[in-house]
Parts: structure tokens; C-alpha cells; sequence
């Protein structure tokens, strides 16, 4: 090899060297994209949103969340993950997006922006999207929703035309919740101060730092004081429903986790038991995290007042809450003198009319009008809440022919919105009789009149000189020693009366602490006496537990107390729900199920 071509091969590899050494830096490049798959859509029509980034040779990158302002978010809605990058050179290129559902509720322009790159260090904005317009229904010039313009992405003058979701979570301060940067639990009720019997709805919801998010409730709120009507069951989900939003600076996402309906059966101040659960949020991008928060929400109290006494028309019972709408229908209009007809009436309020009191003249010549006590139901409506129907019966028996007015029934209730007492009125349908006139003779009503079976006292009087027994020998020693031999007969009476009380005390202690037999009793009474045979049965559940302790296997516990819950919210959702006929062999049911699971539980305490 000549000295030439050993030099230009030292000068080759030498280059090769430098080359890999100093690299010439590639271009940083950062596009951020913002599309719709429609810029134009009808009220309450889904639309897609895409957001797009694209890296290369940029490290340190963080994107920001869209702004989506006033149209409701129907995805969850974090934005891009990128991956962290070391150093730069080598042409490194990221392209990612993510998409969204969104729709508007109201006609309008709606503006989505709020995309951007920021650098993760100096916190400086490296790259914007250009905002991006959404025309919904026939939008009305000039009105435009969300954007920079207005602060948080709100509707500036417009905004109570946008309908407000009842369920996402209150803004401003965290009342209801002790703040932690990975995840807690919040919860709230519609109003701090109620009236008795007036429906409240309570919430509770799960922050996330992260949009991929689990979460589980290790204690559930409890409410005393107040009958409540959950709104969903729990799922092995986390949450029913998402939504999203800035919390200390940082994007959250939120969902709802529990919700129910509450009614308030007591004055006072009450608290509720608080919901303690744990949260999982998974982040970090291509190098994935895990953190773990566990969340206590704070004491919530909420104040129970009685309507004012001041003003309360007659007949009204505290708790009855309105306003209420009335509807009276009878099953015929036409009937024969003697024939039953039943005229059904419908009360429906959006408070507790569990202690309405129906007001109806039944003392009409020529018919007779008997009230039902009725029953009550709960049925789900709009924005989250449920409606009370209570349902009565009149009887009505004609007694002579022709049309029978019946007048009108009448429901007292004070109207918390209005702060003020009113009656629901309705006129009750009239009814046409024919046949013959049903009419007692004087002598039976005579008979029946319980004037005439008085008697005199005394048929005659007889009179007859008084003698004191005092005055005769033998009788007066014997009445002065009979007060002392009296006085002793009592006090020995009183001891054996008293021991007698005793003993019947520690039998009676004993029987109340014998689920057994309290439920005994309560079997006996179901078909006749169906509160006082629910009361028994709720006591002879609440014995058992008690009994239900260490003395049981842990294998046989568990099952028993998941049983137990399901039976306790089983007896009080039916003796809620009131009695009727058609709840009557659902009663034997669950007091069957009810023995089934007390005889379970007295074969394992043995």
C-alpha cells in the first residue's frame, strides 16, 4: 500500500469520528392542531373535536388542556401524553392526538381553544392551536360562547342561557372536601338550611389528577335524621358520570360518585357520616406512574326547620311539603243505591307527603264516604331529583237515588320556595245513583239509638234508719284493730306486687334481647298489624347484630352482614312504600327471608 493511500485512510477514518461527535443539531418543530368533524351541528347533536401534537427534537414538553367553555364535555378530557426526552439531536418525532365528544345545548357559536405547548422548565408557551368555532342550531348574530374573551371559558351576558349541569361539581372554594394534588373525595347538598320534609339532593364526587383514574368507597356516608332514595346503585365503576376542571391551577378530572335523594324527618341539626374511600390515578406518559390518596370529606351539617306556626291552615301536618297537584278519578260514574264506587286521588309534590292529612266532608246526607289511609311511591324525574306520589281511596255508597255531590277534598302544605302555606284543592266527580232509597224504620234506629239503652240507677227508693257499728261491743274492737291488720296486708301485697314487677322486668329485658322471639312476634303481626310487625322486626335485626360478633367464623360473618344490610334497606324501602294489597305477599316474602337468615344466624351462634 503506498504512503498515499495510507494517508487518505487515516484522513477517512478521522472524519467518520468527527462526524459521529458533532452531530448538527435537527430543527425543533412543535405543531399543535385543533379540528372539527363539523364546524356546524343541531342542538344537543354530538360532535368530534381532535387535537393533534407533533414533536420533533423537542424535549421537556407539556400540553395544556383544551377550553371547551360552554358546550358539555361527553368524553373524558385530558389532553395528549407525550413522552419525556433527553437532550435533542437525532430527529426524534412524536405524533399523537386524542379525541373528544362535545354537543351544545342551546343555539349559539361556541369557541374551543386553549391549546398549547408550554415548556415544562421555564414554563414559556413554545406553540399555540388556533381556537376553533362550533355553530349550533340558528346561532343569533354577535353571541359567541366560551374563548379567551371571557374568564374560566364562560358565556360573558349569556350565560343563563346556557343550562347549568346539576350534577358537575360546584366551582370556587373546596367546601366539602380536604384538597390533596393526586385525588379526594368531595361531597354537597343543593342548600344548607331545609324545611322538614322538604327533598334535598346530596352528592358526593372523586377528584382525579389524571383522566385514567380508579377509585373505590371504603366507608359510605350515612344519613340519620332522613329518609334517602339513591338516584343509581353502586357499579364496580368508579364513577356514573365525568367531568373536568381546573382545581389550584391544575386540570382535574371529577366524577360523580354517589347521589340521593334526601327527606328530612327530624328538626335540628344533623350531620352526616362522612364517605372515605381511596384514589387511583395512573400518569407519567410512556413512563407510567401509579399514586395512591386516601380521602376523608369533612362533617356535613344541614339545618332542619318546622314551618313557621304562624299562618298554618287547619288540617296541615308538619312534613307535608308542596306545591301539590291533585287528581281525583272515579272507577264508574254511574252506580245502584247500596253499590260501592271508589274514587282514587293523586297527590304529587317534589317534598314528603308521607304525612299528608286529606281533608273530605264525610258526614253527606243520603251517602256514606270513607278515606283510605294509602300509600305512598317515589318515581325519578328530571335534574336529578325523584317525585312523591301518595295515593288515597274514597268509598262511596250511595244511599238514595239521583246525583251525588260530593264536594271537594282539600291538602294542606307549605310551599318552602314561596316561604308560605297554601291548599291543593280538588272537586271531586259526581256520582249518579239509581234504585230504590235505602231507609230504616223508626223502630230499628230506634234500636240503634244508644240514648234509649240508659236505664235508671235505681228502680225505687227505700229508706231505712242508720245505726253506726261503733256503737255495738264486739264490732267496735274489731274495726279499731282492722286499719293496723289492713296496713300490713298492703305492705305485704306491695313486696310481692314488687318482686312479681322485678321478675316480669328480667323476663321482658330477656324476651327484647331475644331476636328469636321478637321476630316471632313480629310474624304473628305482619297481617294485621303491619307497623307494629315491621318495628319488630327492625328491633330483632338490630338484636342480631349484636349477636353477629367474634363468636361467629369469619367465613360465616361476612355473609351474614352483607345479607343483614340487604334485609334492613329491603324492610325500610317496603314500610316506606306504605301498605296495600298489592304489597301484602310481598311483606310474607321478605318476613320470610327475614326468619331464613335469623335461624341461619342462630345455628351458627350455637
Amino acid at each position: 500500500m503506498s504512503t498515499w493511500q495510507r494517508g487518505s485512510g487515516s484522513v477517512s477514518a478521522a472524519a467518520c469520528v468527527a462526524a459521529m461527535l458533532w452531530v448538527s443539531p435537527a430543527h425543533a418543530i412543535v405543531r399543535l392542531t385543533v379540528s372539527l368533524d363539523t364546524t356546524t351541528a343541531g342542538v344537543g347533536e354530538v360532535v368530534s373535536v381532535r387535537y393533534t401534537v407533533q414533536l420533533r427534537d423537542q424535549s421537556a414538553v407539556q400540553i395544556m388542556p383544551l377550553n371547551f367553555g360552554q358546550l358539555q364535555l361527553l368524553s373524558e378530557g385530558s389532553p395528549p401524553q407525550v413522552p419525556a426526552m433527553w437532550g435533542s439531536g437525532f430527529g426524534m418525532q412524536v405524533d399523537t392526538a386524542n379525541e373528544y365528544l362535545v354537543r351544545g345545548m342551546r343555539p349559539g357559536r361556541y369557541v374551543i381553544s386553549g391549546g398549547r405547548a408550554v415548556d415544562s422548565r421555564t414554563q414559556r408557551v413554545i406553540a399555540q392551536a388556533a381556537p376553533v368555532t362550533l355553530i349550533v342550531g340558528n346561532a343569533p348574530p354577535g353571541q359567541v360562547f366560551g374563548g379567551e374573551d371571557t374568564p374560566d371559558g364562560g358565556a360573558g351576558d349569556s350565560a343563563t342561557e346556557i343550562p347549568v349541569d346539576p350534577d358537575a361539581p360546584p366551582s370556587g372554594d373546596l367546601s366539602g372536601a380536604f384538597y390533596d394534588m393526586v385525588g379526594f373525595f368531595r361531597v354537597g347538598v343543593d342548600r344548607p338550611r331545609v324545611y322538614l320534609g322538604e327533598q334535598v339532593t346530596y352528592r358526593a364526587w372523586a377528584y382525579a389528577s389524571s383522566a385514567e383514574a380508579s377509585c373505590d368507597l371504603t366507608e359510605e356516608p350515612t344519613f340519620p335524621g332522613f329518609w334517602n332514595e339513591a338516584a343509581f346503585l353502586p357499579t364496580r365503576e368508579c364513577a356514573q358520570r365525568w367531568f373536568t376542571q381546573t382545581v389550584n391551577g391544575r386540570f382535574m378530572s371529577i366524577g360523580l360518585v354517589r347521589k340521593f335523594s334526601l327527606f328530612a324527618t327530624q328538626t335540628g341539626t344533623a350531620r352526616f357520616g362522612a364517605t372515605v374511600g381511596h384514589i387511583t390515578v395512573m400518569s407519567g406518559g410512556m413512563f407510567r406512574s401509579v399514586q395512591r390518596a386516601e380521602s376523608r370529606t369533612p362533617a356535613l351539617e344541614l339545618d332542619v326547620r318546622e314551618p313557621p306556626a304562624a299562618g298554618r291552615p287547619e288540617g296541615y301536618v308538619a312534613g307535608t311539603i308542596g306545591p301539590v297537584t291533585l287528581e281525583a278519578t272515579a272507577d264508574r260514574p254511574q252506580c245502584r243505591t247500596g253499590e260501592t264506587v271508589t274514587i282514587t286521588v293523586r297527590a304529587v309534590s317534589d317534598g314528603s307527603l308521607a304525612a299528608a292529612r286529606f281533608l273530605v266532608d264525610t258526614q253527606r246526607d243520603g251517602v256514606r264516604v270513607r278515606l283510605s289511609d294509602g300509600r305512598t311511591t317515589l318515581r325519578p324525574v328530571g335534574a336529578g331529583r325523584v317525585e312523591v306520589e301518595r295515593t288515597v281511596e274514597l268509598l262511596i255508597v250511595p244511599e238514595r237515588a239521583g246525583t251525588v255531590s260530593l264536594g271537594e277534598l282539600r291538602l294542606p302544605y307549605w310551599d318552602p320556595r314561596a316561604e308560605r302555606y297554601d291548599v291543593a284543592r280538588v272537586t271531586l266527580p259526581s256520582l249518579v245513583a239509581r234504585g230504590e232509597t235505602l231507609v230504616q224504620d223508626a223502630q230499628n234506629a230506634a234500636e240503634e239509638d244508644p240514648l234509649r239503652r240508659l236505664k235508671p240507677l235505681l228502680g225505687a227508693l227505700a229508706l231505712r234508719p242508720y245505726r253506726s257499728l261503733l256503737s255495738r261491743g264486739p264490732w267496735a274492737w274489731s274495726l279499731s284493730i282492722a286499719p293496723m291488720t289492713l296496713a300490713l296486708a298492703g305492705l305485704s301485697a306491695m313486696r310481692a306486687r314488687r318482686r312479681w314487677t322485678e321478675r316480669k322486668s328480667r323476663e321482658r329485658v330477656e324476651d327484647d334481647n331475644d331476636f328469636l322471639l321478637l321476630f316471632s312476634r313480629a310474624n304473628t303481626l305482619v297481617s294485621s298489624q303491619r307497623d307494629e310487625a315491621f318495628g319488630l322486626a327492625s328491633r330483632a335485626l338490630t338484636r342480631a347484630e349484636r349477636a353477629l360478633g367474634d363468636d361467629v367464623p369469619d367465613e360465616t360473618r361476612a355473609p351474614l352482614r352483607d345479607e343483614l344490610e340487604r334485609l334492613r334497606e329491603a324492610l325500610s324501602a317496603s314500610r316506606f312504600a306504605g301498605e296495600s294489597a298489592a304489597h301484602s305477599s310481598d311483606d310474607l316474602a321478605l318476613f320470610a327471608r327475614v326468619g331464613a337468615w335469623l335461624a341461619r344466624l342462630d345455628e351458627a351462634l350455637r
